[in-house]
C-alpha cells in the first residue's frame, strides 16, 4: 500500500522581479512510486521540485513532508527524509569521489561527528548502487558531467532518504547509463521510497514511471499514467502539434516521436 510522504497544497511561488509565477501545485509523491515530471522548456518544472526539496519556499500554500509541514523541519531533520539531486552540481573543492559521497552521512553523524564502520559501510554500498566505486579516489571536479550526477545521487542515497527528487539527473548520460540510472530507481522504489524526477526524455518517462506530471506555462496541465498522458491530445496541450504515439514493440507502453515534417534532416529537400 502506498503512502504519500511528500505532498504539495496549492503550493505557489513567484520569482522576484519576474512576471513568471507557479501557479497553484497540489500533488504527492508516493512511496513505492517514480513520479516524473515532464513539459517543455519553461514550464516550471525546476521550480516545482525546487518547491517540493524546500530549496525555495511557497509563496502561499504549504509542503508537507511525511506528516509534518516542511518550515517546521530543520535542515538536519529533512535531510534524514529527503534527498535532493540539483540539475547542475559544482564544486571548485577537490574533494575525492570517496569523500563526496561521505557527505551524505552528515545529517546521521552521532557523538564525535567521525564515519563509524555502519556510515562506511552505507557509502560502500551507495557506491556500489552506482556504479561508482571504481571512480572512489578521482578528483570529483576531473569527472564528466555523467559520472557527476552519478557519485552526487551516491551521496544523496548515502542520507538514507525515503524521498527523492532529482532534477535532469540523466541529461549528461549516454543512453547505456540512463536506463542504469532509471533502473536504480525501479530498485529503490521497490524498497517502499518515493522519488520524483523532472525528465525532457518522454519515453524513459512512459517505461519506468508510475505516473506522469504534465507541465505548461508555470501550471500543472494534467496527471495520470504513461497510458493516460503519453497520448497525441494530451502532450499537445502541452508541446504543441506534431507529437505521434505508437506501442513499444515489446515493453507495451506507449512512445513518442516526432511527426513527419518536423524531424529535418532528412526530408525532401534535405
Amino acid at each position: 500500500m502506498t503512502q504519500e510522504l511528500l505532498t504539495l497544497d496549492n503550493a505557489t511561488y513567484q520569482y522576484p522581479d519576474n512576471p513568471w509565477r507557479l501557479e497553484p501545485c497540489s500533488l504527492a509523491f508516493k512511496s513505492g512510486e517514480v513520479k516524473a515530471v515532464i513539459g517543455p522548456n519553461g514550464s516550471g518544472k525546476s521550480t516545482l521540485l525546487k518547491l517540493a526539496a524546500h530549496v525555495i519556499k511557497p509563496g502561499s500554500g504549504k509542503v508537507v513532508l511525511d506528516g509534518r509541514e516542511m518550515k517546521s523541519i530543520s535542515n538536519r531533520e529533512r535531510a534524514k527524509v529527503l534527498g535532493y539531486l540539483p540539475q547542475h552540481v559544482q564544486t571548485h573543492l577537490d574533494y575525492t569521489v570517496g569523500e563526496v559521497v561521505s557527505m551524505g552521512r552528515f545529517a546521521r553523524l552521532r557523538g564525535a561527528g567521525f564515519l563509524d564502520s555502519n556510515d562506511l559501510a552505507i557509502v560502500e554500498n551507495c557506491l556500489e548502487q552506482t556504479r561508482t566505486t571504481h571512480l572512489k579516489d578521482r578528483s570529483f571536479t576531473n569527472l564528466s558531467g555523467g559520472e557527476r550526477q552519478r557519485v552526487v545521487l551516491a551521496s544523496v542515497l548515502a542520507q538514507e532518504p525515503r524521498v527523492l527528487l532529482l532534477d535532469e539527473p540523466t541529461s549528461a548520460m549516454d543512453m547505456h547509463h540512463e536506463v542504469s540510472f532509471f533502473q536504480l530507481l525501479d530498485q529503490l522504489v521497490k524498497g517502499g521510497m518515493a522519488v520524483g524526477v523532472v525528465t525532457h526524455d518522454l519515453n524513459i518517462a512512459s517505461v519506468f514511471a508510475h505516473t506522469l506530471t504534465l507541465m505548461r506555462d508555470g501550471a500543472i496541465v494534467q496527471e495520470g499514467s504513461p497510458r493516460q498522458i503519453i497520448t497525441p491530445e494530451v502532450l499537445g496541450e502541452a508541446y504543441g502539434p506534431g507529437i505521434e504515439v505508437m506501442q513499444h514493440p515489446t515493453l507495451d507502453v506507449p512512445v513518442v516521436f516526432p511527426a513527419p515534417g518536423l524531424a529535418g534532416g532528412k526530408g525532401e529537400g534535405a
